[in-house]
């Protein structure tokens, strides 16, 4: 029987912006010692809304389950000792109060909060999906996927309609037999503008993401291609992937491997840089932010 191939969104995105990324942060299994400052903020917003949304499925009211949240905020508080850390935390507490503001009339029933799911897609192929949330809104009577997105300026309503996570979630959670009517990008702009500044609520957006069904089959087929793709790398050794894979330097500006890929390309000894500046990948490096 052949072994089950799982190839995550993240993943996939990874393969596609850069090989030489990919190679390092999968191959290699690397992630950077120092967090980038909008993976943390990301990971610390995550973690109380998911604290907030998991209360109110349970039946709390929205005063106890910000409490809950804001719980999470003094957590995180403790575990940084750093004065730039424990600054983006007060950054983050700051932005979900005004969120939290906002949104305590929401009208919505918490259906699953940051549930997983590994999704048969073909015999020997699944498709790992988290859904940060699923919701009924009360005023429609649609259910809802959210995906949470702290972000420092909003998406861009024509860019979402070729972005392919949500449309590949819903291919998923349709395969497993759970049905939306809805998808959202939930998001929390941590920038601060002379506009939001004046009005706090300009500060989040939830934006409906079209999916029709040729579009989904399409990101899914699209998903699978590139899964294949990956796999045959992976079917190398390691020596061999490392030796082939190719670098896109338009990708440079936001990767965490730079100074890695910079040595490696030079032939140096790496062996130094990757004991002090990476550490091995946990899954919760792997959140999406």
């Amino acid at each position: 029987m052949a072994l089950m191939r799982k190839t995550s969104y993240s993943e996939v995105q990874s393969f596609l912006k850069c090989g030489r990324e990919h190679y390092y942060s999968y191959g290699l299994n690397l992630r950077g010692k120092h967090m980038p400052e909008a993976l943390e903020r990301g990971i610390i917003a995550h973690d109380c809304l998911a604290a907030y949304y998991s209360g109110r499925l349970i039946g709390m009211g929205h005063d106890e389950a910000f409490a809950t949240a804001m719980a999470k905020i003094a957590f995180h508080m403790q575990s940084t000792e750093a004065y730039l850390g424990q600054k983006l935390v007060l950054e983050v507490a700051d932005l979900l109060r005004l969120y939290f503001q906002h949104y305590a009339d929401d009208p919505i029933e918490v259906l699953a909060v940051e549930t997983e799911y590994s999704i048969g897609i073909l015999d020997d192929y699944e498709l790992p999906v988290k859904i940060d949330i699923i919701v009924r809104n009360l005023d429609t009577g649609r259910t809802e996927a959210w995906d949470h997105k702290v972000i420092k300026d909003f998406y861009d309503p024509k860019k979402i309609r070729i972005m392919p996570q949500m449309r590949l979630y819903k291919a998923g959670l349709m395969t497993a037999g759970i049905e939306v009517d809805d998808l959202v990008y939930n998001q929390l702009r941590h920038r601060t503008t002379i506009d939001n500044k004046a009005d706090p609520s300009l500060r989040f957006v939830r934006l409906p993401i079209p999916a029709n069904t040729l579009s989904i089959r399409r990101t899914i087929e699209e998903h699978l291609v590139a899964g294949n793709r990956i796999k045959a790398w992976r079917q190398l050794p390691i020596e061999e992937w490392e030796r082939k894979v190719l670098r896109n330097t338009l990708a440079c500006n936001m990767c965490s491997f730079t100074e890695l890929c910079a040595q490696d390309l030079e032939g140096e000894d790496t062996t130094t840089l990757i004991e002090f500046e990476y550490a091995q990948k946990t899954r919760r490096s792997e959140m999406n932010a």
